[in-house]
C-alpha cells in the first residue's frame, strides 16, 4: 500500500494504484514509500470515501458499513473498495484524529512510534483502523542538495525547490566563528556532507560576545571567514545560513546600520549562488516586541533583495525566537521569509511544540535555525526521548533544522568532546553525546559504520566532552531548596555548576506550585541566595537581581497556574563564589 502526502493541504493519501501513486507524484504529491501491506482479499474491506467539499480535497478510509453509508449522507462520495484488512490482526494500522485542521484530518499509520508522536502533538487516538499482513518501507528520500534542487524557495508553510517540490534541510549551527573558528574548513565542512548527511550548515556569527561584530572584534576577520564558509559549504554541496547572532544585545534594532551593512556586502557576492540564506537576528531577547523585530527586518530585507530578490531570509522571533505565534498573527510583508523557532529539549516540550505545529498546520513557514538536546543553558542534562519526539514533529510537517553546536565548548549541547582538539576527521570517540545523537538522527546510522573509533571508546561517554579538570562542586548537583514566595510553593534544583575565572556559575531548575484555591494570571518570586549574586541568563522567565536576591517573573506566555496546579521549565543562571545557597 502506497502512502503519499500533500504538502499543500496536508492530507496523507492511501493507494495499492500504482498509476495513481506515480499521477499523484507528478503533480506534487510526496510519496512517502510502502504504508503497510494488505491481504489479496479477506472478509474485511476498507471502504474509500472522497469529501469534495474539503479545502484540496479529502479522503477517509473505513471498514465500518455505517460511518461508510453516514458519511455518504453527509455528502462524501463513496469511492468502493480500496483494500482489505487482514482478517489474523497481524499488523495494526493506527488511527488518528487532528481536531485543528480542515482537511487531512486523520491519519493512518503502521509506526507505533508515529502514532505516539502525533498524539503528544495534539491528534486524537481512534484506536485502530485495519490490519495489514505487512508493515511499512517508508522511502528512502535522496537528500536535498543545491546541485539537485538548486536555489530554494517558500510556498505556504514549505521549503520548495524550483519545481515545487518540498524540501527538508538539516544540518548543524557552529558555535560562534570568532570563539571557534578552526571548524570552518573546507574538510571539517566536507565531513558533514558525505558522512554525517548534513546538508546545510549555520554560521553563527555573535554581534555583540566574545569579541563579535559590533563590539570590537576585527570585522574584516570575522568577514572571510564567513566567506570562507560559505565557500566550504558550496564546494561540499550544501545549503548554508549566515547567521547575524544576536544575543546578549537583545533587540536587532540596538545593531541595525552595522547589519545593512554586512549583509549588503554578503548577499552582492553570493546572492547568484542560490545556496545562501540570510538570517538575520538570531534570538531577540529582554523584552524586545515583534514591532521591534518588523521594524528591524523591514530595513534590512530591502537592503538583501536589491542584491539577492529570491534568497530566503529567516527572521527571529520574541523571546529567544519562540514566539512564532505573533509572527503568524502578524507576517512580514515579503516573499521568501522563513520565522526561527528555536527550543532545547530538556526545557521547551509539549507547550512549544504544539505552537509550532499550531503555526505550521496555519501556514507559517517555520524553520528551526537552532535546537539543542540538553536544556536552555546549553549546559545541563540531556533529554534524548524529547529531541526525538521534535524531530519526529519536524519530520512530519517538513520543518528543516540545525543542531547548536559544531564546537568543543566544554559543555553538553556541543558535538565535539572537549578533550578532542581536532578540526576535521572526527571519529566516534570524538563525539559527544550531543554529536552522537546527531550523526545517528541524521544518517539512520546506529553502528557508526560511516565513522572510525581508533579507541573503541563508547560514543558520546562523557556529554560535552567532560568538565573542567578535576573540578569539583562545593554544592552537590541534585541539591533542592524548597520554600514560599509570592503566594507559591517554589522548588529549585541545582542542575549543574563549574568555574569560570574566580567565579562560579550555578544553574537551577524551578517548578513553582499554587497552593491556593484561585488561579493565577501572572506570577513572582524571590530567590534569596546566600551570597550577591549575578544573573548570567535565564528562560521561560524575566530576571533581576538585586544583591542576594533575585526576582522571577513570568514571561508573557507562561503566567497562568491554576489552582492546585504547576509551572515547571523556569531555570536561571547566576554566577557568585564558592559554596552558595539558597534560603
Amino acid at each position: 500500500m502506497y502512502r503519499l502526502y500533500n504538502p499543500y493541504s496536508g492530507e496523507h493519501f492511501y493507494t495499492a494504484s500504482p498509476a495513481e501513486k506515480d499521477a499523484l507524484s507528478r503533480i506534487g504529491w510526496r510519496w512517502e514509500g510502502v504504508g503497510w501491506t494488505a491481504p489479496a482479499r479477506s472478509n474485511t474491506p476498507v471502504y474509500r470515501l472522497y469529501n469534495p467539499y474539503a479545502p484540496g480535497g479529502d479522503h477517509h478510509y473505513t471498514t465500518s458499513p455505517a460511518e461508510r453509508d453516514a458519511l455518504s449522507r453527509a455528502g462524501w462520495r463513496a469511492e468502493g473498495i480500496g483494500w482489505y484488512s487482514d482478517d489474523a490482526h497481524t499488523v495494526p494500522l493506527y488511527r488518528e484524529y487532528n481536531p485543528y485542521a480542515r482537511t487531512g484530518t486523520h491519519n493512518y499509520t503502521a509506526s507505533k512510534f508515529e502514532h505516539d508522536n502525533l498524539l503528544v502533538v495534539g491528534w486524537r487516538g481512534e484506536g485502530i483502523g485495519w490490519y495489514g499482513v505487512g508493515a511499512g518501507k517508508p522511502v528512502s528520500t535522496t537528500l536535498a542538495s543545491p546541485s539537485r534542487n538548486g536555489a530554494l524557495r517558500v510556498s505556504g508553510a514549505q521549503l520548495v525547490d524550483g519545481s515545487g517540490t518540498p524540501v527538508q534541510l538539516r544540518g548543524i549551527s557552529t558555535h560562534g566563528i570568532g570563539w571557534f573558528p578552526q571548524y570552518v574548513n573546507a574538510d571539517c565542512f566536507g565531513q558533514l556532507r558525505r558522512e554525517w548527511n548534513a546538508n546545510v550548515v549555520r554560521i553563527a556569527l555573535y554581534t555583540e560576545e566574545y569579541n563579535g561584530y559590533c563590539s570590537g572584534g576585527d570585522r574584516t576577520y570575522l568577514r572571510n571567514l564567513v566567506k570562507g564558509g560559505i565557500k566550504y559549504a558550496t564546494d561540499n554541496d550544501m545549503y548554508v545560513i549566515v547567521d547575524w547572532h544576536i544575543l546578549h544585545d537583545g533587540n536587532p534594532l540596538t545593531h541595525v546600520d552595522e547589519a545593512k551593512a554586512f549583509f549588503q556586502e554578503i548577499a552582492r557576492q553570493y546572492g547568484g549562488q542560490g545556496n545562501v540564506i540570510y538570517e538575520i537576528c538570531n534570538e531577540p531577547n529582554g523584552g524586545c516586541s515583534w514591532a521591534d523585530i518588523k521594524r528591524y527586518a523591514s530595513q534590512v530585507i530591502p537592503v538583501i533583495r536589491q542584491q539577492d530578490p529570491d534568497g530566503i531570509v529567516i527572521v527571529g522571533t520574541p523571546t529567544w525566537s519562540q514566539e512564532v505565534d505573533k509572527a503568524a498573527v502578524d507576517p512580514l510583508p515579503y516573499g521568501n521569509v522563513a520565522y526561527a523557532l528555536h527550543f532545547y529539549a530538556t526545557t521547551h516540550r509539549d507547550d512549544l511544540r504544539n505552537r509550532m505545529v499550531r503555526v505550521v498546520q496555519g501556514g507559517l513557514p517555520v524553520f528551526v535555525s537552532e535546537f539543542g538536546i540538553c536544556d536552555a543553558s546549553g549546559n545541563g542534562a540531556i533529554d534524548q526521548a524529547s529531541a526525538d519526539q521534535w524531530v519526529a514533529t519536524m519530520n512530519s510537517l517538513g520543518v528543516s533544522y540545525c543542531m547548536w553546536s559544531l564546537s568543543n565548548k566544554a559543555e553538553s549541547a556541543s558535538a565535539i568532546k572537549s578533550s578532542c582538539t581536532k578540526a576535521a576527521g572526527f571519529t566516534v570517540s570524538d563525539l559527544s553525546q550531543s554529536g552522537s545523537w546527531l550523526y545517528r538522527t541524521l544518517t539512520g546510522d546506529q553502528k557508526f559504520a560511516n565513522l572510525t573509533d581508533t579507541t573503541g571508546s563508547e560514543p558520546g561517554s562523557a556529554a560535552g566532552g567532560g568538565g573542567s579538570g578535576g573540578w569539583s562542586p562545593s554544592v552537590p548537583t541534585g541539591t533542592t531548596y524548597a520554600f514560599h514566595s509570592g503566594g507559591l510553593r517554589v522548588r529549585a534544583t541545582l542542575v549543574n555548576s563549574w568555574p569560570s575565572g574566580s567565579q562560579t556559575f550555578y544553574q537551577y531548575s524551578i517548578t513553582l506550585s499554587n497552593p491556593s484555591g484561585a488561579a493565577l494570571s501572572q506570577w513572582q518570586v524571590s530567590l534569596p541566595f546566600s551570597q550577591v549574586v549575578e544573573v548570567n541568563q535565564g528562560w521561560n522567565c524575566t530576571q533581576e537581581a538585586t544583591g542576594g536576591t533575585v526576582t522571577l517573573r513570568n514571561a508573557s506566555y507562561n503566567g497562568s497556574i491554576g489552582a492546585g496546579q504547576s509551572q515547571s521549565d523556569i531555570g536561571v543562571i547566576v554566577a557568585a563564589g564558592a559554596g552558595l545557597s539558597l534560603g
